[in-house]
């Protein structure tokens, strides 16, 4: 329903009130209807109407009911937003989740091959002391081994080969009265195996036919080679071309 001041409404529904007032109070009315925010002061009449009449909410409830409605709305907004953040949030925690995760597996893998690299060094330092436990005892054995014993399991013994030793004349004085064979090679004294010496004695001068190095090392064994190269090196033996043999300098050397 509207109303109307000073004027006749078109529809045959509604009907016109023509009201008479003082200048003073439609004054009134019209500072009043600004205050309220209504564009007439016609409007405000009728809002006073309804208000009385019970049809129509007051401006003030009005004003209610749309702050009412905007509340709603940002808390409608508000909770689309919340919901957004939330994918946004989630889509950004799972692959940091995930790579957590991986970094957990490796972690577990890196700390189980540990123990395990643990258990391997523990092992071998077991296995470690008992060969140098082993390797003491074979230490002490030898050393309790008579030198003419020594000899005989190594074939040759070299001077300078010889560590520790006191009294290297008396050591070699005591092999050769045991019956080893030493000869005096230059800057050192070699002893060598009776048999070894009556082997390598017969296979030298009396079976070899090559000054070749390489084809002599073929017909000696590895020990009688060094002891070959010592010979040759300190001028003790020497290649007989004419006859294809090899030859002693001193005659001790074919005994």
């Amino acid at each position: 329903m509207k109303y109307c001041v000073g004027e006749r409404m078109p529809e045959d529904s509604e009907k016109t009130l023509v009201l008479k007032i003082p200048s003073d109070v439609y004054g009134r009315l019209l500072e009043k209807s600004k205050k309220l925010g209504y564009r007439e002061v016609e409007d405000y009449v009728a809002a006073l109407i309804d208000k009385d009449l019970g049809e129509a909410p007051s401006i003030n409830e009005r004003i209610s009911r749309l702050e009412s409605a905007i509340d709603e709305l940002r808390r409608g907004d508000v909770g689309r937003l919340e919901s957004h953040l939330m994918r946004r949030a989630q889509d950004l925690v799972n692959p940091v989740a995930a790579e957590v995760s991986k970094i957990n597996l490796k972690l577990a893998e890196l700390i189980e091959g540990m123990d395990e690299l643990k258990e391997r060094v523990e092992v071998l330092e077991k296995t470690i002391e008992e060969r140098k436990a082993r390797h003491g005892y074979e230490a002490r054995e030898r050393a309790r081994k008579t030198g003419i014993e020594r000899l005989k399991e190594e074939g040759v013994i070299f001077e300078s080969e010889v560590k520790g030793l006191r009294d290297r004349d008396r050591f070699f004085s005591y092999l050769e009265r045991s019956g080893a064979k030493v000869v005096e090679a230059r800057d050192e004294r070699i002893a060598v195996d009776r048999d070894l010496w009556n082997s390598f004695r017969e296979k030298l001068f009396e079976e070899i036919a090559t000054s070749n190095e390489e084809e002599v090392g073929r017909q000696l064994s590895r020990v009688e080679v060094k002891l070959f190269k010592k010979l040759r090196e300190s001028g003790l033996i020497y290649y007989d071309s004419v006859e294809k043999k090899w030859k002693p300098v001193v005659k001790s050397l074919s005994q």
